[in-house]
């Protein structure tokens, strides 16, 4: 996983962990089809969060997957 700036970065550390972890999976099932997750923004509003991403394929990236 990939992200759009250090401070996307930041943001999305301060999610829930529960939160995180679910991208995680996300992303780990599609480096699978050897395709990467490219957050470019995240926002947090109340109840509802927002995150805009980048879906990349064919990329040739070696993740630590287990």
């Amino acid at each position: 996983m990939t992200f759009g700036s250090d401070l996307v970065r930041h943001i999305f550390h301060q999610l829930p962990t529960d939160v995180q972890v679910t991208w995680y999976n996300w992303e780990k099932d599609l480096a699978e089809e050897e395709q990467g997750l490219h957050i470019l923004s995240v926002m947090s509003y109340e109840d509802d969060l927002e995150v805009t991403v980048r879906i990349d394929s064919k990329l040739n990236i070696s993740l630590p997957i287990g």
